[in-house]
């Protein structure tokens, strides 16, 4: 009869543990997808400011008067877009000094150089009261879309 009993304990466990199993599952499912789909996103909006860069920065460069060989700063750089692409806009004698206040957007910053195989673009961390950039550093600095965090 304790073998019995044992049995029977033993199919409810297994029962318990599949259904633990299969809520760890969903919940698993639940916790990734969120997170894949975001990257995703994270994807698209990157190669959209790749091309909207890519328009821009001709633009820039004529309002800015700059010339290839040229040093700028982009403050306040964000995911690096618009310094990958002046970068190689200055081209390999250029210089670009790309300034972001968060480590997230360093990062990124550093991944899109690394991936465009960019040796001219120094990527720096500003402050909230300083860019951080050298003394004299730039014929030319440009800020894109940082208003809103100077108010």
């Amino acid at each position: 009869m304790q073998s019995k009993s044992n049995n029977v304990l033993a199919v409810r466990n297994s029962k318990f543990m599949s259904r633990r199993y299969r809520f760890a599952y969903v919940a698993c499912l639940l916790l990734t997808v969120p997170a894949a789909l975001a990257a995703q996103r994270t994807a698209a909006l990157v190669r959209a400011e790749l091309e909207q860069a890519t328009r821009e920065v001709p633009q820039l460069a004529e309002v800015l008067a700059l010339k290839p060989g040229g040093t700028v700063a982009d403050v306040g750089s964000g995911g690096g877009a618009m310094a990958v692409v002046i970068a190689n806009w200055l081209g390999p004698a250029g210089r670009v000094y790309a300034t972001d206040v968060r480590a997230e957007q360093l990062a990124e910053i550093r991944e899109a150089v690394a991936r465009e195989g960019l040796s001219n673009v120094m990527v720096l961390e500003g402050a909230t009261r300083s860019t951080n950039l050298p003394s004299e550093c730039c014929d030319a600095i440009f800020l894109r879309d940082v208003y809103h965090h100077l108010t």
